[in-house]
């Protein structure tokens, strides 16, 4: 799976982005989630799109606690929340249950390597990996689930 790198969609915070959950609103208690029109040109890039927002989308339904990690060695910036933590360590379920092999995922930019997800997760705290767990079991029926798209 080959991503592509060009982005075109900013959520507001600088950042060039497939898609975005908006926060939930107060009034209703739903999320929106915005696509870059680039991401619907893959199907294997949407499907990934999909579940990692709506993972986002359900954890802010679920009031789960997302706070800002700290480390003292260097992980990829993806993994700078609890939240994200656990989405991206739920995305390699996904790609199992979907048959997406670890070199697919590797090269194809959009997974973190499994390798530094452990380094980073042995650097945290306890509290920090008590909320990462929590927001992984919570979230893992949205990744747990086989996506059947044509190639």
């Amino acid at each position: 799976m080959d991503l592509v790198v060009s982005m075109d969609i900013y959520p507001g915070d600088g950042s060039k982005v497939y898609a975005y959950t908006t926060p939930r609103n107060f009034w209703t208690g739903k999320s929106d989630i915005v696509y870059a029109p680039i991401a619907a040109q893959n199907k294997e890039l949407l499907a990934a799109t999909m579940v990692h927002e709506t993972g986002h989308a359900y954890s802010q339904k679920l009031g789960l606690l997302d706070v800002q990690l700290n480390y003292s060695i260097k992980v990829p910036s993806a993994l700078n929340t609890s939240e994200h933590f656990a989405i991206y360590k739920l995305e390699h379920i996904y790609a199992e249950k979907n048959l997406i092999s670890m070199t697919s995922r590797l090269s194809s930019g959009f997974y973190i390597n499994p390798d530094d997800m452990i380094e980073g997760y042995s650097n945290l705290s306890v509290f920090y990996r008590n909320l990462i767990n929590n927001t992984y079991n919570k979230l893992l029926p949205v990744f747990k689930r086989f996506m059947f798209y044509v190639k």
